[in-house]
C-alpha cells in the first residue's frame, strides 16, 4: 500500500511456454529492401531507408505512424521476432518524468489489441535507461510494466513468444526477460500480426531491419494456476492475544476486531465508523495535534508514526499501536546521484527494521508496534523487491514488529489479475507470515476494495468478501482496507465514493464484528472436516465453539464451483446449520451436512447442541 500516486509496477515471471504443437508450424519472413508487402496496413509515415550501422534497407516509422504486418486471419500460437534499433534517444529534466511514449513494437491479435515493448516515459517508468511494456488495445495505451531491460545503443533482437497457455514470453538479445499474463488486459486471444508504432510524443522514429513469424493457428487457452496446499496449521492456541504488557493497546474486550482504514483524513472517520471501521492505519505527515483530535472526538483508535506529536500523547488512549514506514521490503524511491534521476534503490536493509522496532519500543513499551510488507510475501516472482531484495529477507523483517502485516491486490494489479494467480494470493501470504512468526505473532493483511490504478482493475463486492474471510480463516486477528484510486482521478477516499462497493465493506466489517466474540475465541481443528468435489476447487474452513454452538467458516478457494460436504464431530441426530445472513438454513444428520459453494463462495454456518 501506497500513500502517495507513485506505482512500483510489477513484472510477472513465468516459464516460456511451448509455440508450437505435433503438426507443423507455418513461417513468413519480412525483408523490406523491396518496400512494404502489400499486405501491411499502414497510417502516416513510414519509408524504407538506409538504417544505422550498415544494416541496408530497413523499415522507419515516423512519429504518430503505424504498422500492421498480418499473417493470418484467425489467433495463433506461437512467436514474432524483430531486429530493432536502439538510437539510445533520452529526454532532459522533468521532460524524463512526464508521460511520453517513444517507439513500440510487438504483436497484435485479430481484434486489434497489440502486447508491445517500447520506451516509455513515467514517474515510475525511467524511459531514458529501461525499456516497458504495454498491453491494451492500440489506440488506448493503459497498463504499463517495467521490463527491468536496459536501453543499450545498436541493434537488438526482440522475441515474443505467445504461448498455449495465453502467456506472452518477451526474449531480448536471447535471454528470456519476463512472462505475463494479459488475460485481464485485454490481450489473451493470441496472435495474427506484427504491429508497429513510431513515436507518439518525442522525434526518435523506429528502425526495423527485418521480422518473423513462427506460428501455428488456435488461440491459447487460459490453464488456471492451483491454490498451493501449504498453508500452516491453525494451532489450538489460535488466536494470538495481546502482550499483557500492551496497557495502551487495543482493549481486551473479546468482542472487538480490529478493522482499519489506510491513510485517511480523521474528517471522514465518522463515516468510516459507520461502515464498521475502528482504526485509522497512518496519519498523512502526522500525526498531529489536530488529526488525533478529531479522532479522538470520533471515537476512532490510530496507528501511527512515533513522532514528536505521537510521544507527547503516550497516555492517550486513542493511539493503540507505533508503525513503521510502509513496505520497507519494497524498492525505495531514492534520486540517482550520478543522473539526478528519481528512481528506485534497494528495499530498507531488514536489520534495520528490527533496530528501529526495538527503539520504538524503547520509547513505549505499552504499545504494540505494526510493520506493513508488500506483496512480495505471497508473490515470490515480485522483483518490486528492488535489485538487492531477496525472499529470505523475511525471515528477518518479520523480527521487527508485533503485529506484522502484508498487502497483496490480486484484481486491482492488472498483472496479478491476469495471471490467474487470483484471490488466494491473500491467504498464502497468511499462511506464510503464521509459519514465519512460527504463530507466536498477531498477523493482519491489507485487503483491496478499489481499482487503485483505474476502474478498469477493481474487485467485485463479491471478491473482496471472499478475501476479508480467506483472510480469517487462515489465521489474521485484525483488517485493514486501502480504499484510494490513483486513476484516472486520483481519490482519496474512493470506497466511500463507491455506494456499491461500500455496502458490501460495511456488511463485511459488521458481520465481522457480530461474529468477533466467536472470531477470538480457540480455534477447534478438530471439530469438524470438509470434503469437495471437484479437488481442484478447494474449500477452506475455520471451526470455532462458542457457547453450545459450533461454527463453520468455509470459503471457496478457486475460481469455480464446488459442492461441500461437511462433518461435525460430536453430533448425533438431527440438527439445523444455519448459514448466517443468507436467511436460510440446513439439515444436519449425525452431523453431516453438504452445501453448494459457488466461485470464491463465503458460507457461515452456526450448528447448535452437540457436545
Amino acid at each position: 500500500m501506497r500513500a502517495t500516486p507513485v506505482i512500483v509496477l510489477a513484472v510477472l515471471s513465468g516459464l516460456l511456454a511451448a509455440t508450437v504443437g505435433a503438426q507443423a508450424a507455418e513461417q513468413r519472413a519480412w525483408r523490406f529492401a523491396e518496400g512494404l508487402p502489400a499486405e501491411a496496413r499502414v497510417a502516416g509515415d513510414v519509408t524504407v531507408a538506409d538504417a544505422p550501422e550498415g544494416a541496408g534497407p530497413c523499415l522507419r516509422v515516423g512519429r504518430g505512424a503505424e504498422v500492421l504486418l498480418p499473417f493470418a486471419k484467425e489467433p495463433c500460437r506461437g512467436s514474432a521476432r524483430l531486429s530493432v534499433y536502439e538510437s539510445g534517444f533520452a529526454l532532459d529534466g522533468d521532460a524524463a518524468k512526464e508521460y511520453r511514449f517513444g517507439p513500440m513494437f510487438g504483436v497484435s491479435n485479430t481484434a486489434d489489441q497489440v502486447f508491445v515493448v517500447g520506451c516509455i516515459w513515467a514517474p515510475f517508468l525511467d524511459g531514458n535507461s529501461v525499456y516497458g511494456w504495454v498491453s491494451t488495445a492500440q489506440n488506448g495505451w493503459s497498463d504499463r510494466w517495467y521490463t527491468g531491460v536496459k536501453r543499450q545503443r545498436g541493434w537488438h533482437t526482440f522475441e515474443f513468444v505467445v504461448g498455449q497457455d495465453a502467456t506472452v514470453q518477451v526474449l531480448y538479445d536471447g535471454n528470456a526477460v519476463q512472462a505475463i499474463d494479459p488475460v485481464g488486459t485485454g490481450f489473451a486471444a493470441g496472435f495474427s500480426g506484427i504491429y508497429l508504432r513510431g513515436p507518439k510524443d518525442v522525434d526518435d522514429p523506429l528502425v526495423v531491419a527485418e521480422a518473423s513469424v513462427t506460428f501455428e493457428p488456435g488461440a491459447p487457452k487460459r490453464v488456471l494456476k492451483p491454490f498451493p496446499r501449504t498453508e500452516w496449521p491453525l494451532p489450538a492456541t489460535h488466536p494470538v492475544r495481546p502482550d499483557p504488557a500492551w496497557t495502551h493497546g487495543y482493549p481486551r474486550d473479546e468482542s472487538f476486531f480490529p478493522i482499519g482504514v489506510w491513510l485517511q483524513d480523521p474528517a471522514n472517520a465518522e463515516r468510516y465508523k459507520s461502515a464498521g471501521f475502528n482504526t485509522y492505519v497512518g496519519l498523512w505527515q502526522g500525526p498531529t495535534e489536530k488529526q488525533l483530535a478529531a479522532l479522538k472526538a470520533a471515537g476512532m483508535w490510530v496507528i501511527c508514526d512515533q513522532n514528536e506529536v505521537g510521544l507527547a500523547h503516550i497516555a492517550d488512549p486513542t493511539i493503540v499501536a507505533w508503525m513503521h514506514g510502509d513496505e520497507p521490503d519494497n524498492a525505495q524511491p531514492m534520486r540517482d546521484p550520478q543522473t539526478g534521476q528519481d528512481t528506485y534503490g534497494p528495499p530498507v536493509p531488514p536489520q534495520k527494521i528490527v533496530d528501529d522496532y526495538h527503539a520504538i519500543r524503547e520509547k513505549d513499551p505499552s504499545r504494540p508496534v505494526l510493520l506493513n510488507l508488500g506483496q512480495g510475501v505471497a508473490n515470490e516472482d515480485w522483483i518490486g523487491r528492488g535489485s538487492e531484495g531477496r525472499p529470505e529477507d523475511y525471515d528477518t523483517y518479520v523480527l521487527g514488529a508485533d503485529i506484522v502485516s502484508f498487502d497483496v491486490y490480486p484484481m486491482a494489479d492488472s498483472q496479478l489479475a491476469a495471471s490467474n494467480r487470483y484471490l488466494w494470493l491473500v491467504p498464502k501470504g497468511v499462511d506464510r507470515l503464521r509459519k514465519l512468526t512460527n504463530n507466536q505473532k498477531i498477523i493482519w493483511t491489507v485487503l483491496e476494495c478499489t481499482g487503485i490504478s483505474g476502474p478498469d482493475h477493481k474487485p467485485t463486492p463479491e471478491q473482496v468478501r471472499a478475501e476479508a474471510w480467506m483472510a480469517i480463516i487462515h489465521g489474521v486477528t485484525g483488517l485493514v482496507y486501502f480504499v484510494h484510486q490513483f486513476g484516472p482521478t486520483f481519490s482519496e477516499a474512493a470506497l466511500l465514493e463507491d455506494p456499491a462497493m461500500l455496502a458490501e465493506v460495511t456488511a463485511i466489517n459488521h458481520r465481522i464484528g457480530e461474529l468477533a466474540p466467536v472470531l477470538n475465541s480457540p480455534t477447534r481443528a478438530d471439530f469438524a472436516t470438509v470434503d469437495f468435489e471437484p479437488t481442484t476447487a478447494p474449500v477452506d474452513i475455520l471451526v470455532k465453539r462458542h457457547g453450545r454452538d459450533t461454527y463453520v467458516f468455509a470459503v471457496e478457494m478457486q475460481e469455480e464451483a464446488a459442492k461441500a460436504t461437511f462433518a461435525v464431530a460430536g453430533l448425533t441426530g438431527d440438527a439445523t446449520a444455519e448459514v448466517i445472513g443468507e436467511d436460510r438454513t440446513i439439515p444436519v444428520t449425525d452431523g453431516a451436512f453438504a452445501d453448494d459453494f459457488g466461485p470464491h463462495a463465503v458460507h457461515l454456518y452456526r450448528i447448535g447442541g452437540g457436545r
